[in-house]
């Protein structure tokens, strides 16, 4: 656990709160990262992430919307999703926004700011796309984006009134698709 890194007093009490944060875990349903430290998004290859199947939790809002789109068009363009209650999500998959899952929110960042940190993606218009996922998802205004009441207003149209996720997302990409179009100044 990350807290261990900065317990320099030696807490005796943390052989009992480790198996409470693993009981939480297991009645959570949440899995044990066995790869790199959650606390620090880390590189990994797209070549590894072709074709798979990507899982989160339903009923998406802006990161996890965001973070699938992200995924489809720049990660695995052959991606098909899962969207499911957490504690039923498949163990076949690769998690994404999901606690304690490596493709998740660490530190200051959402998903959508890990994913693009862990592929190593380095796109103007995509890092102005993930300071309005930020604003909107962490409700900081870390960055002032005032595009983000505008696109906080019409994600949470799509996902209140449409009960798919696979439908919201298919909206929500032709949206993102423009918004990406715009700030990146093509035409």
């Amino acid at each position: 656990v990350d807290i261990e890194r900065i317990d320099f007093f030696g807490e005796p009490m943390k052989k009992q709160v480790r198996s409470m944060i693993a009981r939480t875990r297991k009645q959570l349903g949440v899995r044990t990262h066995e790869g790199p430290s959650l606390s620090h998004p880390f590189r990994v290859h797209r070549k590894e992430f072709q074709a798979k199947t990507w899982a989160t939790r339903e009923h998406i809002h802006i990161d996890r919307l965001c973070s699938a789109w992200l995924i489809r068009r720049f990660i695995d363009p052959r991606a098909k999703f899962i969207f499911a209650p957490a504690d039923q999500l498949p163990r076949r998959a690769i998690l994404f926004d999901v606690f304690g899952e490596a493709f998740s929110h660490h530190g200051e960042d959402c998903t959508f700011e890990t994913l693009l940190k862990s592929f190593g993606i380095r796109d103007k218009a995509l890092s102005s796309i993930a300071q309005i996922v930020h604003d909107i998802d962490m409700k900081d205004n870390k960055f002032g984006r005032t595009e983000a009441p505008g696109v906080d207003a019409i994600v949470r149209s799509l996902s209140d009134s449409i009960n798919d996720d696979i439908k919201v997302l298919e909206i929500g990409s032709s949206l993102l698709d423009g918004l990406y179009q715009r700030l990146s100044g093509k035409k």
